[in-house]
């Protein structure tokens, strides 16, 4: 395993053990010691006459043993060791050493259990760690390496890395990786780097992910070092470090995908001039797609239509035509618009829903409400659930137009079935109505539906924004992302600039969009924020969650200072079944945080809840007691809390985003709960937190119910604010 080789013993010591063998002393140590240096060395002569001068037939055979399987003979040491037994106990501890370098495991735990201070104590807590990692109960060497940590030796940290990630603890395995990262050398730090590559891919930490590539590019050549270049590449482009992944691509041939890929990312990006240029490099009906989509976004439907005729051929045909729609779409052609979809097959047509969705846009605007209908439904079932929301305004219109038709029989009811809404959007349309009549209706009633937008109209759009509490550095950037897509062409009058509105705000949403998820038990959340904010009843709500998820819950009364707190937890407790750890008001936090902890270790709770005090965002105790709880978790469970939750009343406003900065300063907050969005006209406040923090949104409430805590999903929030019929 070549744990043995990192000792440095050299002549010098074998000259001691061999005088320790003279006099008689040390008992089989000696001997071992300077059996494993005539084997390292190659001096078989001495080899054979250290065997010769073990008189003791018990220590002669385990010698023999011991050559044996460094020699590659494990059968023929197993043979020599049937049988042998031996009374003191630091010869049973070279016995048992010898059975668990021989595959029982257990063997190396007996060894260090007779022979505490045995001279190789530290190599055999090294093989322990490997062999036990290796049969997937790595966690039983845990303490054994932790002995050896004040060593800061790289094959510690990387055994202890391998084996938390095996438990799945990613955030301990990640700590010990880096320190390999930084400390290692050789192999160990190439091993480190490909671990620490797929844990950071599974996060998508891009720049982890190239750094950990960087390290295992040096040294590597021929296909193994082009392999890891193109996922360097893929890396950085990711990561939207597009300067980097061109450089790495100047040195490769026939990366066509690779310059795909990077041309997307500019596309996101809307660094058209780059990305045309990066299509250039893709080439073919390919390149010729993409540049035809990167033109109609620059609004420049003429060079659209020039460079998707080159993809009219082949496998892109079908997308190109749609494209071409577009563009056709885009300057009101609504006729051009339907007959280049209609040249789409109709299996393919179904399999492009948004292909799908416009045409039946364009056959509602020509007349054509039946092929509308049909179309409309199309889309709507291909799309994903979460998706479908962009389909339903259509689905309004065309409802609308059949009323009165023959064809409203047979379709009508199909669209309203569409139409359906489920009981958490109706609710949260239910909710957010004093927040939409604020934003959507009143841009509606100020605007108005017809006429092109005028700087004056972008002025109003702001102030509604800013009396929403959207805040003003959110709104300044709404503004501007609306001004670039007047100056592209892409906004087509007042209803246009309200379809684009909702876009950027959507996209804002999504950016800050998170979700809760639980990894490996026992997992920690901590729950922070000002009293009067729905903290307690979000804990409970997410015990309920978790509780009829299957899960085993264990809630935490992390608020001491409050007797009240203490009792409000307990009947929450109570109502939804799960047990709640205590101690008497005016106790320390951090204390009731430690025996949560051993708790749920020990008596396998899945999911811990802890509650924390929620005076006044502004005292600066408070926060240094938060800081301390967060120590004493992680010090009893490495990555814990695994998530911090920050608990803000939406009714509050812009003093939300306040107290969410001061959070986040002495806590590591992981993400946003919006709790009360119900109750105020100015739900515009999660816009502004989405703009302006980089802190994911992970749940909000619109209700006093059980079920009104839900998971935050951009798009049902965004077609809930803006939905005026």
């Amino acid at each position: 395993m070549g744990i043995f080789n990192r000792g440095g013993k050299g002549p010098k010591e074998a000259k001691k053990w061999e005088k320790e063998i003279k006099k008689g002393k040390g008992g089989w140590d000696p001997y071992f010691s300077l059996i494993r240096f005539y084997h390292e060395v190659g001096d078989r002569e001495k080899l054979s006459a250290l065997l010769e001068m073990a008189s003791q037939p018990s220590l002669k055979r385990a010698l023999e043993a011991y050559v044996a399987y460094m020699e590659g003979r494990s059968e023929d040491a197993r043979v020599v060791l049937e049988g042998l037994e031996e009374d003191r106990k630091e010869s049973r501890a070279w016995v048992a050493f010898l059975h668990g370098l021989l595959g029982e495991t257990q063997g190396f735990k007996e060894c260090l259990s007779l022979y505490p201070r045995h001279p190789w104590s530290r190599e055999i807590k090294l093989l322990m760690g490997q062999a036990f990692l290796e049969e997937g109960v790595g966690e039983e060497a845990l303490g054994y390496l932790m002995s050896l940590e004040s060593d800061r030796d790289p094959q510690v940290y990387l055994l202890m890395g391998k084996i938390y990630h095996q438990m799945g603890n990613l955030l301990a395995a990640r700590n010990y990786l880096d320190r390999v990262l930084s400390g290692g050398k050789g192999e160990e730090r190439k091993e480190a780097a490909a671990l620490v590559a797929r844990l950071a891919r599974q996060k998508e930490e891009w720049d982890k992910v190239a750094s950990a590539l960087k390290v295992l590019l040096q040294g590597a050549s021929g296909e193994e070092a082009l392999n890891l270049k193109k996922e360097l590449v893929e890396a950085y482009i990711k990561g939207g470090r597009v300067k980097d992944a061109r450089k790495v691509l100047e040195e490769l041939e026939d990366v066509s995908d690779l310059w795909a890929a990077m041309a997307r990312v500019l596309e996101e990006r809307r660094d058209w001039r780059e990305a045309l240029e990066a299509w250039d490099k893709v080439g073919g009906p390919r390149g010729g797609l993409g540049k035809g989509r990167v033109l109609l976004a620059m609004g420049k439907t003429a060079q659209a239509r020039e460079a998707l005729e080159k993809a009219l051929e082949g496998e892109t045909r079908e997308e190109a035509l749609y494209l071409m729609a577009q563009g056709a779409w885009e300057e009101g052609d609504a006729d051009g618009c339907l007959k280049l979809l209609r040249e789409i097959d109709e299996e393919v047509l179904r399999s492009l829903p948004q292909a799908a969705h416009l045409l039946a846009r364009a056959a509602l605007e020509t007349g054509e409400v039946e092929e509308a209908a049909r179309w409309a439904l199309e889309a709507f079932q291909a799309l994903p659930s979460d998706e479908r929301r962009q389909v339903k305004p259509t689905l309004k219109k065309i409802r609308r137009a059949l009323e009165g038709t023959p064809e409203a029989k047979k379709w009508v009811p199909l669209v309203e079935e569409a139409l359906k809404e489920s009981p958490f959007f109706q609710r949260l349309k239910e909710g957010l109505l004093k927040s939409r009549q604020g934003i959507a209706k009143k841009l509606e009633e100020t605007l108005g539906l017809k006429g092109d937008v005028t700087r004056e109209d972008l002025e109003r759009i702001e102030e509604v924004l800013i009396s929403a509490d959207v805040g003003v550095e959110t709104t300044e950037k709404l503004i501007k992302a609306l001004e670039k897509r007047m100056a592209r062409g892409e906004v087509r009058g007042k209803e246009g600039i309200m379809v684009a509105l909702r876009d950027e705000i959507l996209r804002v949403l999504q950016h800050a969009q998170g979700r809760l998820e639980v990894g490996p038990p026992p997992w920690v959340i901590m729950v922070v924020g000002v009293n009067g904010t729905g903290k307690t009843t979000t804990i409970a709500k997410l015990a309920r969650r978790f509780a009829n998820e299957g899960k085993k819950v264990l809630l935490v009364a992390g608020d001491t200072f409050r007797a009240a707190a203490i009792e409000q937890l307990e009947i929450w407790a109570d109502r939804v079944g799960v047990p709640l750890v205590k101690h008497q008001p005016g106790s320390h936090p951090s204390g009731v945080v430690f025996d949560a902890i051993q708790a749920a270790k020990a008596r396998g709770y899945e999911v811990v809840i802890i509650d924390t005090a929620g005076r006044l965002h502004t005292k600066v105790n408070l926060m240094e007691e938060l800081k301390k709880m967060v120590r004493v978790a992680s010090k009893e469970l490495p990555g814990a809390p695994h998530e911090t939750l920050l608990v803000l009343d939406a009714t509050t406003g812009q003093n939300a985003l306040s107290q969410a900065r001061l959070f986040s300063q002495a806590v590591p907050v992981s993400g946003l709960v919006l709790t009360k969005l119900d109750g105020t006209a100015k739900g515009g406040i999660i816009i502004a937190i989405a703009g302006e923090l980089s802190i994911p949104i992970k749940l909000i409430g619109v209700g006093e119910g059980m079920d009104d805590l839900q998971d935050f999903d951009a798009e049902a929030f965004v077609e809930a604010l803006f939905d005026v019929d």
